[in-house]
């Protein structure tokens, strides 16, 4: 997210000399409430009309390239600006707008590149230093990006957006205290900014308090109803507060509003398998699958889907995929060895629950599983050593604990 930049613009637009006629297209260049296709028109009218004007040529240019991005035609944007510093090549605000056209196709290196010029041109220029900011935060440089923002802050204290996004850089860092803070100060700046709230609110999410999320993302969302990530996160608080009507209506429009949102599909798909409704649950585990071919816990979740309804085949099968692309996922040989054992075949369900405790030595429903399928091999001592683990890890365990008991009697009496 790049900053926009009125102020700038609105001082550039008053650098330029009157010339009769050419008034209006001066205006509408330069203008901070143009539309991109007029701003461009005008522009595009200016440069034929400031023909021996350089200076003049590179504002129009770089204010031409500014509405060419916002048109998301960023190839256009980056050519005009790099014929504005061409043209000025002190002009720091050309290399801004370049630098956020850069960003725009992903080319971090060369627009980290832009915003460190204009910055030493224009040493006092906070939207670069924010862009730049943005460029390290996505990087993972965070603590280069605090810098920036911090820089930013201090020239524009009222610069809500560098609050948001150090927030998000000490939230990113661990420091929840210093996130919170410049949440509320980007609130307290612009109580109408939806990206404080729905950052706060994602913070408490991660925090687990649900309910003060819940206000700060039902805020966001009436400041601004098209972000797929707000309904997410909503529908995350709903959840973990046990409400899964709203929490599926909330995921429900996160989709609608980007089809391909896996975490929302996935997250609905848990959901209605909680409420039993398991072909809507498999229906969006599918999706998932569809978007992303290799994510094991997926398949994992699937076939534990399968598996309740009574699909076992099915279910055996996305267990089996879900080890092959994670061999470590040891809920999947216990759901695998489950089925294995309903069907009787306790030595392949004994093997799959030896891998589980092998890779988790403290999963008392693998242990549990294995002393069952041993004692119905007539393996005793085995199972009852099984059974005792299980009761040690799961002391709320009554089936193994009656089966130890049962056990014991059995071994004593032979």
């Amino acid at each position: 997210m790049m900053r926009r930049m009125p102020i700038l613009i609105a001082a550039l637009a008053a650098a330029v000399p009157a010339m009769g006629q050419g008034a209006g297209n001066r205006d509408a260049c330069l203008g901070t409430a143009t539309a991109p296709d007029a701003a461009i028109a005008a522009c595009s009218a200016l440069l034929e009309e400031y023909r021996d004007s350089p200076v003049d040529i590179a504002k129009a240019l770089a204010n031409r390239a500014f509405a060419y991005r916002a048109k998301g035609q960023v190839d256009l944007a980056i050519a005009d600006a790099t014929r504005a510093i061409r043209t000025k090549a002190d002009y720091a605000f050309a290399y801004n707008i370049r630098g956020i056209a850069q960003a725009d196709k992903g080319l971090n290196e060369y627009a980290v590149a832009d915003f460190s010029r204009a910055i030493y041109l224009k040493p006092d220029y906070a939207d670069a230093l924010f862009n730049r900011g943005n460029r390290y935060l996505g990087d993972a440089a965070l603590d280069k990006a605090i810098a920036d923002y911090s820089a930013a802050i201090a020239i524009d204290p009222r610069h809500g957006d560098a609050h948001v996004n150090r927030g998000n850089a000490w939230r990113d860092k661990g420091d929840e205290v210093r996130a919170l803070a410049d949440y509320a100060r980007a609130i307290a700046l612009n109580p109408d900014e939806s990206k404080a709230w729905y950052n706060r609110g994602k913070l408490r999410n991660a925090k687990r308090q649900w309910d003060g999320a819940l206000i700060d993302l039902n805020r966001a969302i009436a400041l601004r109803t098209d972000s797929p990530g707000y309904f997410y996160e909503r529908g995350f608080a709903q959840g973990e507060l046990g409400r899964s009507d709203p929490a599926i209506i909330d995921f429900t429009r996160a989709v609608l509003l980007n089809p391909d949102y896996t975490a929302a599909y996935y997250s609905r798909g848990l959901h209605y398998r909680k409420l039993g409704q398991f072909d809507r649950a498999a229906a969006d585990l599918t999706h998932v699958i569809a978007l992303m071919p290799d994510d094991a816990a997926a398949y994992q979740i699937r076939g534990l889907v399968y598996r309740q309804e009574g699909r076992f085949d099915l279910a055996l099968a996305d267990l089996t995929r879900a080890i092959s692309l994670k061999p470590d996922l040891v809920q999947a040989y216990v759901l695998r060895g489950a089925i294995l054992s309903q069907r009787k075949q306790c030595a392949p369900a004994i093997g799959d629950f030896t891998t589980a405790i092998d890779l988790q030595w403290d999963n008392a429903e693998a242990w549990a599983n294995r002393a069952r399928c041993r004692a119905q091999l007539g393996m005793k001592d085995l199972a009852f050593a099984d059974y005792a683990r299980a009761v040690e890890l799961n002391p709320n365990d009554r089936w193994s604990r009656s089966q130890l008991v049962k056990l014991e009697a059995e071994l004593t009496a032979w």
